[in-house]
């Protein structure tokens, strides 16, 4: 029995970062010479394997928005289960790199090429890892109906230092370090952050605060932080 058989998850998933169908432009974005080749390699690897659910992740650029359909065929070619779309976010080195960042119309045209690519092979799903998808999916604005950006509400990031934050692009909105804590304290640590209270409740800014998939979408509270210097503020992407 090897190390992920030993494991025996329910639901095991591996991902591999895959952000451009051609290898140069590949491997000049994650800054390594043979990136390409070894998220190829070890896509083959991974979907030869029973047991395991492979997602490829893709963090696109404006700029590669007409090479997302190329990435999905590259995925559906080795059968993989999920393809993850995701744009960069205005955090630590890429606030710096404003050329890399999305536009309303552009960020529109992604979530609607998604839905089409998602349509056109059944084989495999394609999604955009992005609250903005929900505009085109939700019917519903109640209280308590969450989605779109779950930073806090659907899950947590803890960094190698112990760091706990609502998510792994939010390094500001600390919630605690979990060094040397017992789970209990962590449990009454999270449900009286006021972090996590002011996500869960939703009391946004701009025009996330006054819209009505504000609980549905809620917008990307990173984005929002990176763009306006607010976490509660407008997601400035947004197109409505």
């Amino acid at each position: 029995m090897d190390f992920l058989q030993s494991l025996d998850f329910a639901d095991l998933r591996i991902s591999v970062s895959l952000d451009s169908p051609n290898a140069e432009e590949h491997n000049a974005f994650r800054h390594c010479s043979d990136a390409y080749e070894k998220a190829i390699k070890a896509i083959e690897l991974i979907t030869k394997r029973k047991g395991i659910k492979s997602i490829v992740r893709s963090t696109i650029t404006k700029k590669q928005l007409p090479n997302v359909e190329a990435i999905v065929d590259i995925a559906s070619s080795f059968g993989v289960d999920i393809i993850s779309i995701s744009s960069v976010i205005p955090v630590g080195n890429a606030l710096k790199k404003s050329e890399f960042y999305f536009d309303k119309e552009s960020k529109k045209k992604l979530i609607e090429l998604s839905h089409i690519l998602h349509k056109k092979d059944g084989h495999i799903t394609v999604n955009v890892n992005d609250p903005l998808a929900y505009i085109e999916e939700s019917q519903s604005c109640q209280l308590g109906h969450y989605g779109g950006c779950i930073a806090g509400i659907g899950g947590f990031s803890v960094e190698p230092n112990g760091l706990m934050l609502p998510c792994p692009v939010l390094p500001n909105q600390v919630i605690m370090n979990i060094n040397d804590m017992e789970p209990k304290e962590m449990l009454n640590a999270y449900c009286n952050s006021p972090y996590i209270h002011s996500l869960i409740d939703r009391k946004l800014s701009g025009k996330c605060g006054k819209c009505k998939l504000r609980f549905s979408c809620g917008g990307c509270r990173a984005r929002a932080e990176g763009m306006t210097g607010d976490y509660l503020g407008e997601d400035t992407d947004c197109w409505l």
